[in-house]
């Protein structure tokens, strides 16, 4: 009988599947197992919900992650460079032998913005901008933040553009494949494109003309090929109105820009004289035409073609979906008025300098609207298995 209750004794003090029970008030580890798992699971569910209703996520908090998205990007590649992971000449080449070195001697040996001894063939509002960084310092790493601050806007404005749609869950998807897309197609780096982005989607989601010209002609003023998105901006805004309407928009948007014009490049003249102006014009605008005759298409089609088929290997992600979303468009009726048709027809008025030159920066301006395509796209993809899956079990229950 001792046996019989010693043996029970032995017994109950065993755990779950034969495992020792903890002391008096422990924990016992399948307990511990148990209340670990729940909380993964716990967290996992939260994660989840997160993400699939980050559209309904105050505008705030959107702007706030996506910037911060931004910086993450450019400060992780400063770190790779600033800690020896990458060669300091991974430095925008640029950004080293050209807007610095030109920000130093205006600042500091007195010589002018634009002048025959300062070939630079950018813009004057991008060249402000950096006589602020380098007056404020420390350039790199300040440029390379307020870059990532700019990706970060353009990502909000790609978002709060497709929510005019209503595909605001679908624009939140698009501006973080465009987030990721900067890095892995090595476009994490100084240059004014991303500053030109931002200032589109505003003009993009502004119903006043006057602040549509306005951004547009900025943003031509950090960077030329900007004009190239002018022609469906204007379309979009004027579509339905009548030809008077139209002729009233259209003057008050050429009169904010050619304003926005005449103050950027009058400091210019304000400050380093007519002759600076004078180059400044024969620079910025003049001698972008020398690309046509020295990197097009027409010229060196071998060297371009091969170019941007590199840099398409670089963004396959990206590139392959947005195909797929243009194909549906064009098949489904071709609706130019939709969140997909106006996306089309912006990635491709922007990539219309691809015919000049394949520097792989060429593709950052397209980039957002590429990357909401491919958000279309990816729907498209999914959308259609779902399809073929229903077909299938209807299929199957007729037989």
């Amino acid at each position: 009988m001792a046996d019989g209750e010693s043996g029970h004794v032995d017994g109950s003090k065993s755990g779950v599947d034969g495992e020792a029970a903890p002391a008096d008030g422990a924990e016992s580890p399948a307990s511990f197992r148990a209340r670990v798992a729940d909380r993964a699971i716990a967290l996992a569910r939260r994660y989840r919900d997160l993400l699939l209703r980050i559209d309904e996520r105050p505008d705030w908090v959107l702007t706030g992650v996506f910037v911060a998205l931004g910086v993450m990007v450019m400060l992780a590649q400063y770190s790779f460079i600033y800690f020896g992971v990458q060669d300091i000449t991974q430095f925008r080449v640029d950004a080293r032998t050209v807007w610095r070195p030109l920000a130093r001697e205006v600042l500091y040996e007195g010589q002018p913005l634009f002048g025959p001894d300062q070939f630079e063939n950018k813009p004057p509002l991008w060249q402000f901008l950096n006589l602020g960084v380098e007056y404020a310092g420390p350039y790199y790493l300040l440029f390379y933040a307020l870059t990532g601050v700019a990706h970060g806007v353009a990502a909000f404005g790609l978002f709060a553009w497709a929510r005019r749609y209503g595909e605001a869950r679908l624009g939140a998807l698009a501006a973080l494949l465009f987030l990721a897309s900067v890095h892995a197609g090595f476009m994490a780096r100084i240059d004014p494109r991303p500053y030109a982005a931002a200032l589109v989607f505003v003009a993009l989601l502004s119903s006043r003309a006057t602040v549509a010209g306005a951004s547009l002609a900025a943003a031509t003023t950090m960077i030329q090929y900007a004009f190239f998105a002018v022609p469906v901006v204007i379309w979009r805004a004027v579509r339905d109105s009548s030809r008077r309407e139209v002729a009233w928009w259209v003057a008050k948007f050429g009169a904010a820009g050619v304003a926005v014009a005449v103050v950027v490049f009058g400091a210019v003249g304000v400050v380093w004289g007519t002759t600076a102006l004078e180059y400044a014009i024969r620079y910025t605008v003049f001698m972008t035409a020398d690309y046509t005759t020295t990197h097009s298409i027409f010229i060196v089609p071998v060297k371009l073609v091969g170019g941007h088929a590199a840099w398409t290997t670089e963004l396959f992600a990206i590139v392959i979906p947005a195909s797929l979303a243009v194909a549906t468009l064009l098949a489904d009726g071709r609706d130019w008025r939709s969140a997909r048709g106006e996306s089309a027809l912006l990635a491709g008025s922007l990539m219309l300098p691809f015919l000049i030159r394949g520097h792989g920066m060429y593709w950052y301006s397209p980039l957002p609207f590429l990357a909401l395509l491919a958000a279309f796209g990816l729907r498209d993809f999914f959308a259609s298995d779902d399809a073929e899956s229903d077909d299938a079990a209807e299929s199957g229950d007729a037989e």
